[in-house]
């Protein structure tokens, strides 16, 4: 009925505020070992930022998130707009390799789950 849209439309809100959520919350948690990893192997003083919204990291976690997302179309124009260029090829193997697991695990859900719930 009516009610279908207004109800879809919160689904995906939540959904993808818990997704943006949880990244980020992890990647605040990780971002101090990521940090130290990346200062020990490069000497060169590559641009890491003093804090988390100003380092590298915070970028690719809003480029992983939009490649998991909107898939590899949409993150690689992301990068391509921020001026990321390091990251627009990343962006689209993130996207694609996205693509390639949630078909194989959509296959496997399809046949052990789906398919005994509709009976013989």
């Amino acid at each position: 009925g009516k009610t279908g849209g207004p109800a879809i439309l919160s689904f995906s809100f939540v959904h993808l505020a818990i997704h943006l959520g949880i990244l980020l919350g992890l990647g605040r948690l990780a971002f101090p070992l990521i940090q130290k990893a990346r200062a020990s192997s490069s000497s060169s003083g590559g641009k890491t930022g003093t804090s988390f919204r100003e380092s590298v990291w915070w970028n690719e976690l809003l480029l992983a998130s939009n490649a998991n997302v909107g898939g590899p179309t949409t993150a690689a124009g992301m990068a391509a707009a921020k001026k990321w260029r390091v990251l627009v090829v990343p962006a689209l193997l993130v996207g694609v390799f996205g693509y390639a697991i949630a078909t194989f695990l959509s296959i496997l859900l399809g046949r052990f789950v789906l398919l005994p719930m509709m009976g013989p």
